[in-house]
């Protein structure tokens, strides 16, 4: 599964960063396109202006020549404003080439001469309006030719923004063309991403429809083994009951008559009697695990201090008998089932009494806090950042060695051999794994040969 998502993944961030890549250039690219196309659009103002200038020349030029042939004031109105506003359009000009040099000094150039020509025109208009006769006045010709030099300084200009124009829109031409191929790869390849992405889905898809179909199979196979081995475990730790008790009350009987003279025999008869204790034992832990695994209702709220207390009263004689001193500390409640919580720290306490050194008395520490699920990485690292409640159980008992772990939660597996000093029967811890993991919880255990044993309880806490 891991692989197949690492597929996906892989691919997707590597068409993800292409697709990042080519639109910034093709964004590069327009913001490159926008420039030139205002540059031409500049060189394109440029040009106006000097077809404006040019008109109004030519229109200065024409009502002069009227007026100084007709003397009709009518050219005079006509005149003034196109004279005023020549020099307005020489400073718009400026504004425009500003960042070209030559065309700057050009510009003077055209001021001076327009200067020049205004001057000239202002003295042909009073020669007329003194003269008595109809000849031109003699600085006409002058003005003729500042109005040459004008025209050749504006072709020199116009040409210069030619080149420039003609260059601009090359350039524009062909960044025009850059963003549309920009573009157009980058829909081709989101497009083939997005397709090719989307085949993987619907394979991946496909798969999960099929593994859940074959889930929900062996789901039902699952349901019918369980139903089936509580069946079994029913019996077992019902139907064998009877004939058990029978066996131990004929051995009682037996041995209460004390008509059996062979010592042999009334040895074989107590030990059958032990050993159907310890089968009676047995089949009430096994009764035990088995109502675990049944629907057990709704939770409740459940205080672990009485549940503790409550046990603790449950095996007080074995307590006193092993001269035990448990200190418990303050515990909250909790949201569970009371029965099961009684089940698992009988089982932790018991397992503790168990398994005391012999002569020294036994000390049990059970305590509570708050924590995170820092210690629970090795099994699983998204509940490192999960709140729980974690309950401790430490004895001062004969401990076990850690390299046993993997073997401590199984049922009928015993850390000692079956000949051992100590009573243990191997359903006790899976006992507690059980209820912890209908609590939705964890246990963990740690330990030192001869220096006792630490259970850890972590219940999970709502947010």
């Amino acid at each position: 599964m891991k692989k197949r998502l690492r597929f996906i993944i892989i691919p997707f961030t590597l068409s993800f960063a292409i697709m990042v890549m080519l639109a910034f250039y093709a964004v590069k690219r327009f913001n490159t396109l926008s420039s030139y196309s205002q540059m031409v659009e500049h060189t394109y103002d440029v040009m106006r202006q000097f077809d404006v200038m040019e008109i109004t020349l030519k229109d200065i030029d024409k009502n002069e020549r009227g007026y100084l042939l007709t003397r009709d004031s009518q050219y005079l109105k006509t005149l003034k404003p196109l004279v005023s506003g020549i020099f307005p359009i020489t400073e718009e000009i400026k504004t425009l080439v500003t960042d070209n040099e030559d065309s700057h000094q050009d510009l003077i150039w055209i001021r001076s001469y327009l200067v020049n020509r205004v001057e000239n025109l202002n003295a042909d208009i009073a020669y007329k309006d003194s003269a008595k006769s109809d000849s031109l006045p003699p600085t006409y010709d002058k003005g003729k030719v500042d109005v040459l030099q004008i025209q050749y300084y504006i072709k020199r200009m116009k040409d210069r923004e030619k080149d420039l124009l003609e260059n601009r829109m090359k350039q524009k031409t062909e960044y025009q063309q850059l963003t549309y191929s920009s573009i157009k790869y980058l829909f081709f390849i989101f497009s083939f991403v997005t397709l090719f992405l989307f085949v993987i889905m619907m394979r991946e898809l496909n798969k999960r429809f099929k593994y859940q179909e074959e889930l929900q199979v062996k789901l039902i196979d699952l349901q019918r083994s369980h139903s089936e081995l509580e069946q079994i475990a029913f019996a077992a730790s019902h139907d064998l009951k009877e004939p058990l008790r029978k066996i131990q009350v004929f051995t009682n009987k037996i041995l209460y008559q004390k008509k059996i003279a062979d010592q042999e025999t009334m040895n074989s008869l107590e030990r059958i009697q032990a050993s159907a204790s310890r089968m009676q034992e047995l089949i009430d832990d096994l009764g035990d695990l088995t109502s675990l695994v049944q629907n057990q209702g709704e939770k409740q709220q459940t205080s672990l201090n009485a549940v503790v207390k409550e046990v603790l009263l449950d095996l007080d004689q074995k307590i006193k008998q092993k001269q035990s001193l448990i200190q418990v500390t303050p515990l909250i409640t909790i949201n569970g089932y009371p029965g099961q919580l009684q089940l698992l720290f009988k089982a932790l306490i018991d397992n503790a009494i168990k398994f005391s050194k012999e002569g020294k008395p036994l000390n049990i520490q059970i305590s509570g806090q708050k924590v995170t699920g820092i210690e629970l990485a090795g099994i699983n690292q998204n509940l490192v950042d999960k709140v729980f409640y974690k309950v401790t159980v430490m004895d001062n008992g004969i401990g076990f060695d850690n390299k046993f772990m993997h073997k401590m939660f199984l049922l009928f597996q015993r850390l000692h051999n079956q000949r051992s000093e100590y009573e243990g029967k191997g359903t006790g811890l899976a006992i507690c794994q059980r209820v912890m993991a209908n609590h939705m919880g964890y246990i963990l255990a740690d330990g030192l040969p001869d220096e006792g044993a630490t259970f850890k309880l972590y219940f999970p806490l709502e947010s």
